[in-house]
């Protein structure tokens, strides 16, 4: 348990052991200042001792002092001689410290579940928290707003809505620190139904909370709610900080929210946050994904400073666009310039392989991936391989290099070999990796769907029927598929058969002409 095995439960006759531990604490040596009179407010000299301290050696004996003359049970003194251990990094003794007091108030366990919130160690201020309930000190929102935030840290789910429980039952619900850290811990664990219902009920909200959501909203992959909501802030005339802004920016290269971003980068620009590593990274990566190679390319050569990420932006932006050149010379340019690459450079670099047909090219980096930079593969980068090889037609080569991995290959794998497998015609093994898929996703309406289409196609009617008794049976139903497109800085949304849209007449009318136009040069509609 590390530094747990310091922590209580200790009383007062436990003491003694520690005498012959810590001789020096408990000797009968003068303290390390003399009183001038007898009527010395002691606590205040303690007081003034430690705030003179510099030195572990010094504390010991102020320590020591405080034993001899009866102030070692004072809260706010032994408070911030336990915040001098923490800053010289002595848990030891902080625990030892703590130990050695009869009853100590929720003060004092608050700075020890933060001394060790702050170095992060494990579940330990989890621990404390439980100890601290077992002795019948009752918390208070600062203890729940340090707890809320070591399971934020874990990520810790279910101890999470325990304490949540916790603040329930204690009546602190409404202080506005515990309901932020309630708030961040659903966001970091991916609860944004629960987050966004705790956030709905503060009617005055700062700049923390706004960015909280927003943030939550872009790591789950919900640009289109992190953009409402910003609307929402400028609204409520709260100004964003960077933190804030490099979420909205992610949000719009989710979407490929050009003009949206274009305002952001204006925005930026005038309010003077710039130059800024973290919102320029941020800011590359929204033009690339959004097809402004020429406005990437320009924030990156105005950039003072690049770090690792900068570069990967480049790589990774340039390659999702079919310029696997350019992201390949971005690749060696950024090793020219002693920068170190890491997996995430490696997926862009073989991610442009594939792209690009480059097959030698791609055998030759991961190689050295692996040989020349010691970077285990992940799942990532044998996607890649086995993309660059379906594409190219080596589809046996493919299920080998499968067969081959040392790890379990995930849906994406599996999708790429499927999409080649339909492009070169191979039926037997399209349908082998759809299976896989189904297993692997056996959710997704949409494998059993394309499995489904891919039978009625080969006039495999008993399959179809089967695949949809399966889909019966399981309680799956087929998602309407969804799409967006960005008109004057606004997202519209647009589901099958949507007909909520003001425009929609007009929109079918067009989607109409567009086909009657496709089917009069040749173009079939692909049912799957």
């Amino acid at each position: 348990m590390g530094f747990l095995s310091l922590l209580r439960p200790i009383s007062t006759d436990m003491k003694k052991p520690f005498v012959a531990l810590f001789p020096a604490l408990f000797s009968s040596s003068p303290p390390i200042r003399p009183l001038d009179h007898a009527h010395l407010n002691l606590n205040q000299e303690c007081l003034n001792l430690l705030a003179t301290c510099t030195s572990m050696t010094q504390l010991k004996q102020i320590h020591s002092r405080m034993i001899r003359t009866g102030q070692d049970q004072r809260s706010f003194t032994l408070s911030k001689l336990i915040e001098f251990c923490a800053f010289s990094n002595e848990i030891d003794y902080a625990c030892f410290a703590f130990n050695l007091i009869d009853n100590p108030n929720i003060y004092l366990w608050n700075v020890m579940i933060r001394l060790h919130e702050q170095i992060a160690i494990r579940d330990e201020p989890i621990w404390l928290y439980k100890q601290m309930k077992l002795e019948n000190t009752r918390p208070d929102d600062f203890t729940f707003s340090l707890i809320l935030k070591s399971c934020a840290r874990l990520a810790d789910a279910g101890q999470g809505e325990i304490i949540h429980g916790d603040v329930l039952k204690s009546g602190f619900q409404s202080e506005t620190f515990v309901k932020t850290g309630l708030i961040h811990f659903y966001v970091v664990c991916d609860c944004l139904e629960d987050a966004l219902r705790l956030f709905a009920e503060i009617h005055n909200r700062d700049l923390v909370l706004w960015s909280t959501m927003i943030r939550g909203y872009a790591k789950a992959r919900r640009p289109d709610d992190a953009l409402n909501l910003f609307r929402k802030m400028q609204i409520a005339n709260v100004r964003p900080d960077k933190v804030t802004l490099v979420s909205i920016l992610s949000s719009c290269a989710q979407l490929g929210a050009l003009d949206f971003g274009r305002w952001v980068h204006a925005y930026i620009e005038k309010h003077n946050f710039l130059p800024n590593i973290y919102i320029e990274t941020a800011l590359i990566d929204m033009y690339l994904k959004s097809g402004c190679l020429g406005s990437g390319h320009e924030v990156f050569n105005k950039m003072a400073q690049k770090d690792l990420s900068s570069w990967n932006a480049m790589i990774i932006g340039l390659a999702l666009q079919g310029h696997a050149k350019d992201a390949i010379e971005v690749f060696h340019d950024m090793q020219r310039n002693n920068i170190k690459p890491d997996e995430i450079s490696f997926v862009g670099v073989l991610s442009a392989c594939s792209h690009a047909g480059l097959i030698n090219e791609a055998g030759d980096y991961f190689y050295s991936m692996t040989n020349h930079y010691g970077i285990k593969p992940e799942v990532g980068h044998y996607g890649c391989m086995v993309d660059l090889l379906a594409r190219g037609g080596l589809l046996k080569e493919a299920q080998e290099f499968i067969k081959a991995m040392p790890i379990e290959p995930d849906a994406g794998i599996w999708g790429s070999l499927l999409s080649a497998s339909r492009i070169h015609g191979d039926r037997e093994l399209a349908e082998t990796a759809m299976k896989r898929l189904i297993d692997l996703e056996p959710e997704n309406s949409g494998n059993y769907v394309l499995l489904s289409n891919m039978y009625a196609s080969s006039g495999r009617w008993s399959e179809v029927a089967e695949m949809r008794k399966v889909m019966k049976d399981r309680g799956i139903q087929k998602r309407r598929g969804c799409s967006w497109i960005e008109v004057n800085g606004f997202i519209h949304e647009f589901v099958v058969e949507d007909e909520s849209h003001p425009f929609s007449k007009n929109i079918y009318w067009m989607l109409n002409d567009i086909t009657k136009e496709l089917w009069s040069h040749g173009c079939v509609l692909d049912e799957g």
